[in-house]
């Protein structure tokens, strides 16, 4: 895990088969079973995707030593308190409002960073009272989801604000303040595109 290296060309050294890895830049546990080459992470603004890494076959004319002196060090660790106190949210509305003013402006990790933030910080209200989140999604959903996702949520083959009430009720009362993996958004959008696509 001591490997965390980026060049110019946004590749890190290669995972070797069976390595499991914690991506520098997302925080995600990165598996794989055949060599793959991580990048950067990027949103596809086009095709509504996320990616966090490609397949691609990594340079094998480069250096270990070179990449070496490209060495990414990753961000100094904040808690989901401070973060919250930083973007000044301390309410559901305060939450609500942040969300309206920066949904189109700020980048989408940055939105469910804050949002999982929020969730991590009252998540034993949520058990019981959790119909904000399911608007929030709602909407995220039709922003960021998959475009045939879109397609059959506007053609009527989905209907989001079960599936998501559903979710949202499973997923709150699976989780508790001491998970490692936390997110909300990319569990739900992995269960809609499991069951529709």
């Amino acid at each position: 895990m001591n490997k965390r290296i980026i060049d110019n060309n946004k590749e890190i050294i290669s995972l070797k088969s069976n390595n499991s890895i914690l991506h520098p830049l997302t925080c995600d546990w990165m598996n794989a079973e055949n060599d793959i080459c991580l990048t950067k992470y990027t949103y596809n603004q086009k095709n509504k995707t996320f990616n966090y890494y490609s397949n691609y076959k990594c340079k094998n004319n480069i250096n270990i030593d070179e990449y070496k002196n490209k060495l990414y060090i990753p961000p100094l660790g904040i808690g989901s308190d401070i973060l919250l106190k930083i973007y000044e949210i301390n309410s559901e509305d305060s939450l609500i409002d942040w969300i309206e003013n920066n949904l189109d402006t700020t980048n989408i990790l940055t939105v469910n960073r804050i949002l999982n933030c929020w969730i991590i910080n009252n998540l034993e209200i949520l058990k019981d009272h959790h119909d904000i989140l399911i608007k929030i999604y709602i909407n995220l959903i039709m922003n960021y989801s998959n475009k045939n996702i879109i397609k059959l949520i506007e053609n009527n083959k989905i209907n989001l604000n079960k599936e998501t009430k559903y979710f949202i009720d499973y997923w709150i009362n699976k989780y508790n303040n001491n998970n490692f993996k936390f997110n909300l958004l990319e569990d739900y959008t992995n269960y809609i595109n499991k069951k529709y696509l």
